[in-house]
């Protein structure tokens, strides 16, 4: 709980590292917290009359408000989480920018995602499903690149980000 407590006071630092067992200790602690707003939140929602409702074909809209929940979450820790992986590139001697790569991550999934929403047809319907294919490999294998880069061992003694982190201070 430490790291993460650590890593929300720290949102607005990008300099310095984070320790390979702090980032995973804060990943760990964020995802446990959405959980909990998701069920708390689904709960609430369950039991109440008042519930956000949707116009369209969903007949459920629980899940839909608890999705709004999790998302204005999500939102909040999202420079938390950006300076933390910024913090965790930097122990590892790569540059923060790798976390750029993040939201072309994102771009490419949202552009793939339109396209499988709204089954946008072409003359030859074969190429069309091979460049969205071809679209989700790429933002898998991004995706897969910058989580390596966030799980690969630090640097041992100081790099030019700043000093170790796992060295014990004042020894």
């Amino acid at each position: 709980m430490k790291h993460y407590l650590q890593a929300l006071h720290d949102y607005k630092n990008t300099k310095g590292r984070m320790s390979r067992s702090a980032f995973c200790q804060f990943v760990i602690f964020f995802i446990v917290f959405w959980v909990l707003v998701f069920i708390v939140n689904y709960t609430v929602n369950t039991f109440t009359e008042s519930r956000f409702t949707i116009d369209y074909e969903y007949t459920d809209s629980v899940f839909m408000s608890s999705y709004f929940i999790v998302t204005i979450y999500n939102i909040i820790m999202l420079p938390t989480i950006l300076t933390a992986m910024v913090r965790r590139l930097h122990d590892t001697g790569n540059s923060g920018k790798w976390v750029l790569l993040l939201f072309a991550v994102a771009g490419l999934g949202t552009f793939v995602n339109l396209q499988s929403i709204y089954n946008i047809k072409t003359v030859n319907t074969t190429f069309t499903t091979n460049v969205l294919l071809l679209l989700l490999l790429f933002t898998l294998s991004m995706f897969g690149f910058l989580i390596y880069k966030l799980s690969v061992a630090g640097d041992v003694g100081a790099n030019k980000y700043g000093a170790d982190p796992t060295e014990v201070k004042g020894a």
